[in-house]
């Protein structure tokens, strides 16, 4: 049977043992609780320096400050564009993102988008998906809508086809309204403003070594092309357009261009 306890300390429901017993110190040299207590608050520092240490990693990074060589504020950014193309769904929604990404990011150039002109900015239901992000591009982040024939698409380059496949990037050559213009792919991620890019030395065409080919292959990527647009230069662009070249290899065509 169980022990007898004394009938005037209140008991723990379920329980042989009184209160007095629960609130017992152990018989433990004092030395021995303290080094437990530590190891307890070693493991709490740890683990709140480890959370503060994500926090901190995986917070947003403030844009770098604007090159001092630059008056910002003299520049006339109606002469400098940003501009992608988008020939399917996909794509389109990339671009906003991008145009969401340049404005956030405190860019001042113009953003221009090249469509299909069979495609509208009438949202005639909840479902038209492609007029509400072009709405959006236009009303929200400034976008200026520039519809593009379906024939200057290649044949057998359809909406479902592969990027590279299209020669709809080099219009942008044909933009003469603009002083320059940066070319952006819609399957990039835009980190930080890249408005300085605009007043590289002067050439025709500026792009970035495809990193990856080299050392084997020095050639240019077209992820991010910086254009002086020139009807001339687009005129023979668009002549050297075959079947058999598309405006990825063009690009690497181009007698004035010049590596960043």
């Amino acid at each position: 049977m169980g022990k007898n306890l004394p009938s005037g300390l209140p008991h723990r429901r379920k329980s042989t043992d009184s209160e007095a017993d629960f609130f017992d110190i152990p018989d433990e040299p004092c030395l021995a609780i303290v080094k437990r207590q530590l190891r307890h608050f070693r493991t709490w520092a740890f683990l709140a320096l480890f959370i503060l240490l994500i926090i901190y990693l995986r917070r947003e990074r403030r844009p770098p400050p604007p090159l001092p060589h630059i008056k910002y504020d003299l520049v006339d950014w109606t002469r400098y564009a940003y501009s992608q193309y988008a020939t399917s769904s996909a794509y389109l929604c990339n671009a906003l993102m991008v145009f969401e990404a340049l404005q956030r990011l405190g860019s001042r150039a113009q953003r221009v988008l090249f469509y299909p002109e069979d495609w509208d900015v009438h949202i005639e239901s909840d479902r038209d998906r492609d007029s509400q992000l072009l709405s959006l591009a236009r009303e929200k982040y400034n976008v200026q809508l520039v519809p593009i024939d379906v024939k200057m698409i290649k044949a057998g380059a359809g909406p479902d086809e592969s990027w590279d496949k299209s020669i709809s990037k080099l219009l942008v050559f044909g933009e003469t309204e603009y002083d320059r213009i940066i070319h952006i792919d819609s399957d990039v991620n835009v980190l930080q403003n890249m408005d300085e890019l605009f007043f590289l030395p002067s050439a025709k065409v500026a792009m970035p070594r495809a990193y990856w080919r080299l050392p084997d292959e020095k050639q240019l990527s077209s992820l991010l092309i910086v254009i002086e647009p020139s009807y001339r230069e687009f005129s023979a662009l668009m002549d050297a357009a075959r079947p058999d070249l598309y405006d990825q290899v063009l690009t690497n065509y181009f007698p004035t261009g010049s590596t960043v």
